[in-house]
């Protein structure tokens, strides 16, 4: 029954969309850099519910922060962004991590795999590996499965196939055996670290 003039709700409801739109970066992003504790809080959720939809996410930041009256589609939009870009480590075609942009971190978790490949089952060694490097790059945010599976793929890459007492199993590998017999046989009074290398 009100009798307003239309013109002064669409004004309103301008001034309405206005204070739900988030503030954005040039890319079309969120700008969180005046809400720091919000994006923190959006990530942790994330993490902590990774098989719920985008939906349920959003509405559990939403309980979080009642006053934030952002739009449900500009925080959705959100969400998939960090979900693409920030938790999901870049992959190759073969599924592999894509090192390119991550060289150091590739080589920290080459160089643990070495170190604790000797110690460690299998699976105790790819999480091991996998906590250590979130512990050394607290910046990427990567999803924990992705760096386990590919410890997992680098550790099958430099640690050969092993018999149970130790011994490097050569059942697959007959040509290259003979090769290391031969150089052996030649340099026995080599250090093993020069035939390794040598070897390799």
């Amino acid at each position: 029954g009100l009798c307003w003039d239309e013109e002064y709700v669409q004004d309103e409801i301008e001034e309405m969309i206005a204070e739900m739109t988030p503030p954005q970066t040039a890319d079309g992003r969120i700008d969180w850099s005046t809400h720091r504790k919000e994006r923190k809080a959006l990530l942790s959720i994330l993490k902590a519910n990774r098989n719920k939809s985008a939906e349920n996410v959003a509405d559990e930041f939403y309980r979080k922060f009642p006053a934030l009256r952002w739009t449900k589609a500009s925080l959705l939009r959100e969400i998939d962004n960090i979900v693409d870009i920030e938790l999901t480590a870049p992959t190759l075609e073969n599924g592999r991590v894509d090192w390119s942009d991550f060289q150091p971190q590739q080589q920290f978790l080459f160089d643990r795999i070495k170190v604790h490949c000797h110690l460690l089952s299998d699976e105790a060694l790819h999480e091991r590996v996998a906590q250590e490097f979130f512990d050394d790059n607290p910046t990427i945010s990567w999803q924990k499965e992705s760096v386990v599976a590919e410890a997992r793929k680098i550790a099958r890459d430099i640690v050969p196939p092993l018999t149970a007492d130790g011994r490097i199993r050569w059942s697959e590998h007959e040509k290259e055996k003979a090769i290391l017999v031969d150089i052996v046989r030649r340099y026995a009074r080599d250090d093993p670290s020069k035939i390794a290398k040598q070897f390799l």
